[in-house]
């Protein structure tokens, strides 16, 4: 088992924290380290960022917040927090100051 520490991680889930909670005590946490675990890991997170870049194409005023989208998707909040962030790098979606989600 390999870790996941806030090194890591930290970059794309800190800005979805509560202010109150330390980064450190939410994103420790373990992984198999197998390849094909890993390739699974991996292929899963590109569908799910592929078909949150659908749904955002196929519904341009397409506006949620990261628990609804949580909801939209039916998955967790670490790997929500993954698939948006990645959108986020990828300049597809942005953060409105009322923590919505839009399409850039």
């Amino acid at each position: 088992m390999a870790d996941v520490t806030r090194d890591t991680i930290a970059p794309y889930v800190e800005p979805f924290l509560p202010r109150t909670m330390s980064a450190e005590s939410r994103v420790t946490f373990k992984m198999t380290s197998t390849v094909p675990e890993t390739d699974r890991q991996a292929a899963t997170l590109r569908d799910l960022t592929r078909r949150v870049q659908a749904e955002y194409a196929e519904m341009p005023g397409l506006s949620v917040t990261l628990p609804q989208a949580q909801r939209l998707l039916g998955i967790d909040h670490e790997t929500c927090v993954v698939v948006i962030r990645t959108l986020m790098d990828h300049r597809v979606l942005r953060r409105t100051a009322q923590g919505r989600y839009v399409r850039l």
